[in-house]
């Protein structure tokens, strides 16, 4: 038996454990890089090389960055800027919530950037008598945080998994600004379609007795919990906070620096100034991300090592042929891959998807950026049900219905799908 076939049904075992969950799957991606290793199918500096990823040391960072956001008081201080400039207009409290969200999802988890703004909206939906209904703002504030997270490179695992696979299976590689690029269209879009037709549809949704009275739970409980409202001028922290932030930005965009160092300057610069502090902040990061993110790295190298995507890629020009029109493979990879996501964790479906169709798209000589971009996008963007993912989850406690997950988002995904199929090739031609 070959390595590309050993590395084949070793891959098959993962993915039936990833689906069923049978362990965890931080505890799964651990035991895919062991098994590659101990059979011999890949080598263990191969299977372990993603733990010196560069995209590890800089997540690394960025993570300490996004808790000293949170122990700086900045991001509740963006809340509670967007409640007093609305005035009470629901309308535009909603609108600065998006806005705000997006943006500081960019540099902070999604789901902490969430659960930083519920009790804000709980607070001014109490105070409002019925003038800003709760469920009229959580759930398109996890859609927000979502798309922002996904607009740059640093904003969530998933940008960071594509990017490495796409440079461990091909010479290509994104920019940091190349999520902005292919994103900022979906992200004008959710805004527009919660501001509007959403805000139209969201009423006739949740408008009834049942969703009232849950509602109302969901407000006291949120309302009670959520600390004391940050008032006054912005601190000191807070004006440390974003001059590092600045500083980090401009380290990813206009020096040579790598993006793990970059990260760690900022990082090192929040400690310094006093801006976190480790022995709080380290136990609060989510190391079973950065844990599986490095073994997922592992498992990517281990697959190109034993032969697997060579052994795909010629099978289906055997099985199909190579003049298939790319935008064909766009579309399919990105309606299946946000299908998927919907009930398996988003990273995990870039991972097998992207080992499978990645060396394809090579082979068949098209340029892959368009395609890896559609992959990662399509996964990032699982809104449908509550259980794609812990953003989109949290907002369940806000007494939505399962079902109207579905009923809310699905014109939303179709128009998240046109956008970015006649997007993606214009910014990334399909041309080697």
């Amino acid at each position: 038996m070959t390595s590309a076939v050993q590395g084949l049904i070793l891959l098959i075992v993962v993915i039936v454990l990833f689906v069923t969950q049978w362990i965890p799957a931080t505890a799964t991606a651990l035991l895919s890089v062991v098994l590659f290793a101990v059979t011999g199918t890949a080598s263990y500096e191969t299977c372990f090389s993603g733990f010196s990823n560069d995209i590890i040391i800089m997540l690394i960072g960025v993570l300490i960055v996004g808790q000293a956001m949170l122990q700086s008081g900045l991001a509740a201080r963006i809340g509670q800027g967007c409640l007093c400039l609305s005035k009470g207009n629901e309308r535009r409290f909603l609108l600065y919530i998006l806005i705000s969200v997006s943006f500081t999802s960019m540099f902070v988890d999604n789901t902490t950037t969430v659960a930083i703004m519920l009790p804000v909206i709980a607070a001014a939906s109490r105070k409002s008598n019925g003038s800003v209904r709760f469920m009229n703002f959580v759930m398109p504030t996890s859609l927000a945080a979502m798309v922002g997270g996904a607009c740059l490179m640093i904003g969530c695992t998933v940008n960071l998994t594509g990017q490495s696979i796409l440079t461990e299976y091909t010479d290509y590689s994104f920019g940091m600004t190349d999520f902005t690029v292919a994103t900022l269209p979906v992200l004008a879009v959710t805004i527009l379609y919660v501001m509007f037709l959403g805000y139209r549809c969201g009423g006739k949704i949740w408008g009834d007795e049942k969703h009232l009275e849950d509602e109302q739970e969901a407000v006291a409980r949120f309302a009670n919990g959520g600390g004391s409202a940050a008032s006054g001028k912005p601190d000191r922290k807070c004006v440390l906070m974003i001059a590092v932030m600045v500083v980090m930005v401009s380290l990813f965009l206009f020096t040579d620096l790598p993006l793990g160092l970059s990260a760690c300057i900022a990082a090192l610069l929040c400690v310094i100034f006093r801006l976190v502090n480790l022995k709080d902040a380290l136990p609060k990061m989510d190391w079973d991300v950065v844990l599986r993110l490095a073994c997922t790295l592992g498992l990517a190298a281990a697959l190109r090592e034993c032969g697997f995507c060579e052994l795909i890629s010629g099978a289906f020009v055997s099985a199909f042929g190579n003049d298939i029109p790319p935008l064909l493979i766009l579309v399919l990879v990105l309606i299946v891959s946000t299908l998927i996501s919907q009930f398996m964790g988003n990273s995990t479906v870039v991972l097998v998807l992207g080992a499978a169709v990645i060396p394809i798209v090579v082979s068949l000589g098209y340029n892959p950026l368009a395609i890896t971009m559609a992959l990662i996008l399509g996964s990032s963007f699982a809104w449908m049900t509550p259980i794609a993912g812990a953003c989109i989850g949290i907002s369940y406690s806000a007494g939505y219905q399962f079902t109207d997950y579905v009923k809310y988002t699905w014109p939303l995904t179709i128009l998240m799908w046109s956008v970015l199929i006649i997007w993606l090739p214009i910014v990334f031609p399909f041309a080697a």
